[in-house]
Formats: structure tokens, C-alpha cells, sequence
């Protein structure tokens, strides 16, 4: 994933988080939809974000048959889950921080 990309979806799910909307996954702008499948099925599976249902859901709809498949959207798509987790993690904490 580009850093620009990884950036973009970082905004977005920090958005999501609070006002969380399947339609909103399903259309996002990402270029790879097997990356934002990924980044759900990621989330879905991390007690700290929430939304583990639907995100799951997300992801089966935009990458039919990845349910149980994570490590395999990750050796595809090079999604780097630590980077991403550690990088979410902290806006999320800045986030609340400035509330």
C-alpha cells in the first residue's frame, strides 16, 4: 500500500470509527479494493476499533470468500497490519486527547 493511500484510509477510518457506515466502505475511493477488503477484515478482527460484525461484512462484499483469509489479503496486497495498527492507534489517542 502507498503511504499516501495508507494515509488517506487512516482518515477514514478514523472518521468511520465514530460514525461508522457500511455504504461509506463499499464506496470509498481506494485504488485496491482488495486492500480496503483487507483493512475491514483487519479491523474486524482487533478488539480496539469496534464495528467487528459489520466490518467483516465490508470486507466479504468488497472481496468475496476472504472471511478466515487474512493472512492471505496481506501476503497479496503487502498490507502491513502492525504499521497500520500502530499508525491508526496513535491518531485515534491524539484524537481523543484534543476532545
Amino acid at each position: 500500500m502507498k503511504r499516501c493511500d495508507e494515509e488517506d484510509l487512516i482518515d477514514f477510518c478514523l472518521r468511520q470509527r465514530v460514525d461508522f457506515d457500511p455504504v461509506a466502505w463499499l464506496t470509498y475511493p481506494h485504488p485496491s479494493r482488495q486492500e480496503l477488503a483487507a483493512v475491514a477484515l483487519f479491523l474486524a478482527r482487533v478488539a480496539w476499533y469496534g464495528h467487528p460484525h459489520e466490518l467483516a461484512q465490508v470486507a466479504e462484499q468488497l472481496q468475496p470468500g476472504c472471511a478466515g483469509n487474512l493472512a492471505t489479503l496481506v501476503q497479496q496486497t503487502g498490507f502491513d497490519c502492525s504499521r497500520f495498527s500502530n499508525r491508526l492507534r496513535t491518531r485515534l489517542s491524539h484524537a481523543a486527547t484534543l476532545s
